[in-house]
């Protein structure tokens, strides 16, 4: 039997141990990754929310007013998001700057601007005199008349 396998198989005492070595490796290799994306967002999280304030102020405000309205309706999920934005401020800053670029991109695109513009609609002016909306009156189908001539008590209460 080949040696490298008796580490790695199931009856070997060392079979449980090196992948959880190489798990908790993983886990630590993670944890720098994440800390080191946090600290470049960090540093850069103030030019990202000027980038966002500039490209599109509406960004910012609308979140900041989508936080307050979900303090109102739901205030577990409210108080959570704000939490959140508080101490992730790197990625909310990194995220409506994204959400800025994207929408002043999307303007661009179809040519949208801040300005609304007044088109005007048309329409055409209808006489007060003329009584077109008048109609004939309905007569009764046959299956109708036929039923009233029944001679029912709880049928007369209908009439």
């Amino acid at each position: 039997m080949n040696k490298n396998r008796e580490y790695f198989s199931s009856r070997s005492p060392l079979g449980g141990i090196i992948p959880l070595a190489f798990l908790v490796i993983f886990f630590i290799a993670l944890y720098f990754i994440a800390k080191g994306v946090f600290t470049i967002l960090s540093w850069l999280a103030i030019p990202f929310l000027i980038i966002a304030l500039v490209m599109d102020y509406r960004v910012v405000v609308d979140y900041v007013k989508y936080v307050f309205d979900l303090m109102s309706r739901k205030p577990l999920h409210g108080i959570g998001l704000g939490v959140f934005t508080v101490l992730g401020y790197p990625f909310v800053s990194a995220f409506l700057a994204f959400r800025a670029v994207l929408s002043k991109k999307v303007k661009d695109f179809t040519g949208e601007s801040n300005e609304k513009k007044e088109d005007y609609t048309e329409y055409e002016e209808v006489d007060d005199n003329e009584d077109f909306l008048e109609l004939e009156p309905l007569e009764e189908p046959e299956v109708i008349k036929e039923s009233k001539q029944s001679t029912d008590d709880y049928e007369e209460l209908f009439d």
